[in-house]
């Protein structure tokens, strides 16, 4: 069986060092793409594969077209959005992996050759915990929801995509009540004013 490289990190997204493994890189600056509120084009395109889905809880798992305009409509509903990172795994498929440098020598050999089914196959999985701060919209108290997440993000090689990889299935543990019930008590209280 062969052996997996797994490299963690312990704290902030934007503690991530710029020598870190290509799964760790990939995962801080995706953060600002999937915190993003911005409208079409949604900047998470950039690292999803054409076919990857999304899967919440034991929830069916949603395509990345209907999840990216999920994502491009929520800044409509909320005001502020964040992941807080807290630790971060990421572990290495790839046959023959032994240390950080073999992640560039990976991207400058598949930059350099046509891709054959190994590369293809090559794959890294992402996992972090974290936690979310929302902020919905309209709220007067600009209440924050907090919210404990667990992801587990599987990569594969993609020269094209950012540090060589692309997602191709992002699932999300989280317990979605606290939102739930702060959006409920806006409903009412709108419900009320407008009585």
């Amino acid at each position: 069986m062969a052996q997996r490289s797994v490299y963690i990190h312990q704290g902030s997204a934007d503690a991530i060092p710029g020598d870190a493994s290509s799964g760790l890189l990939f995962l801080r600056d995706f953060f600002p793409a999937i915190d993003s509120l911005s409208g079409a084009p949604h900047p998470i395109v950039a690292f999803l594969d054409p076919q990857a889905c999304f899967i919440t809880n034991s929830n069916p798992p949603v395509m990345a077209q209907p999840a990216i305009a999920m994502l491009e409509l929520r800044g409509k509903h909320v005001d502020r959005f964040h992941h807080e990172l807290h630790m971060a795994w990421d572990i290495d498929h790839t046959p023959g992996d032994t240390d950080h440098d073999h992640d560039h020598q990976q991207q400058q050999r598949q930059q350099n050759s046509p891709t054959d089914d190994t590369k293809a196959s090559a794959t890294r999985t992402v996992m972090y915990d974290s936690t979310t701060g929302t902020i919905l919209q309209p709220d007067p108290e600009k209440f924050e929801i907090r919210t404990s997440e667990f992801n587990i993000i599987t990569l594969r090689a993609d020269p094209t995509g950012p540090h060589g990889l692309r997602a191709v299935e992002l699932r999300t543990f989280l317990d979605a009540r606290p939102i739930q019930q702060r959006a409920g008590v806006l409903q009412e209280q709108f419900a009320q004013g407008a009585a």
